[in-house]
């Protein structure tokens, strides 16, 4: 086995050094903890991005050659991959997620599946449709169990990285929601979201630049919304319209509902307090 690891890191250094403008990381164990990690990778080259080792390469997917990345540390610790698998690659709850979705008739431009360090592997579908009346294209975050985590219109392809949670935020999650397990991160304009599954529950968990706790948005059903704020929506312009999301909103300043409606094709959300009256 370690005659066989030492073939592949050579053949490794091969290919990562093709040109004089190739790079190759000095720590033999960042390359031993690329190919523990993906057995198959073959194709490696390597460069530098957000202060981390990235290997760029190929690996078997279910018999199917695959383009991957990955990031690792300067002493060899894995904290994420990047594969780019084919749709059909993809649980059959994800596929069935989608395809009922609102979504389903899109052209699928991209499936990802995500990797990240103690987290759990999320999928990323990116669609599009063309059609001048419409928003025409989406990026679809999935877990394996075919829960929709989040969906980003018309936004900026998925930038990828590694994203190192610290101390203070993870003593809060821990401490508010000894259950969960992390299931993605996400970084954005200094605001951190953790998303979790706190049994069957859904948490997204905001943290500011200083990993102070900005606030926490729970997914619940239709049937969980209190029946004061059923009763603010039924009194409202949108009684008609049809329920699609719901959710607690909790923050420093107290919690409300945040309820999306739909209704041929629009889309309204409506923010609840507890009190039943509508937020602004």
């Amino acid at each position: 086995m370690k005659k066989y690891l030492f073939l592949i890191l050579a053949a490794a250094m091969l290919v990562g050094c093709d040109n004089d403008d190739a790079i190759f990381p000095s720590n033999q164990k960042v390359v031993e903890s690329l190919l523990t990690q993906y057995p198959s990778a073959q194709n490696i080259t390597w460069g530098r991005a957000w202060g981390y080792w990235l290997a760029t390469f190929d690996r078997a997917e279910n018999e199917i050659m695959v383009e991957c990345e990955a990031w690792l540390s300067n002493d060899g610790i894995w904290y994420l991959g990047v594969s780019n698998i084919p749709y059909t690659s993809l649980p059959t709850a994800v596929q069935n997620s989608f395809s009922t979705s609102q979504y389903g008739g899109w052209f699928i431009d991209e499936v990802d599946m995500i990797e990240r360090y103690d987290s759990e592997v999320v999928y990323a579908i990116e669609a599009e449709i063309d059609n001048i009346d419409t928003a025409n294209d989406v990026v679809l975050y999935y877990t394996p169990d075919g829960i929709l985590i989040r969906s980003i219109l018309n936004g900026i392809e998925p930038d990828y990285r590694p994203i190192i949670l610290g101390e203070q935020t993870t003593n809060y999650i821990s401490t508010n929601y000894p259950a969960a397990t992390i299931i993605d991160i996400a970084a954005a304009n200094d605001i951190t979201e953790v998303d979790v599954m706190d049994g069957t529950t859904l948490r997204k968990i905001y943290f500011d630049g200083k990993q102070e706790w900005l606030m926490t948005e729970s997914r619940i059903s239709a049937e969980e919304l209190p029946e004061i704020v059923m009763q603010t929506i039924a009194d409202s312009q949108y009684a008609a319209w049809e329920i699609i999301d719901a959710e607690l909103v909790e923050n420093p300043d107290g919690e409300y509902y945040q309820v999306t409606l739909a209704v041929e094709g629009e889309q309204v959300v409506m923010k609840v307090n507890i009190e039943g009256r509508i937020l602004q």
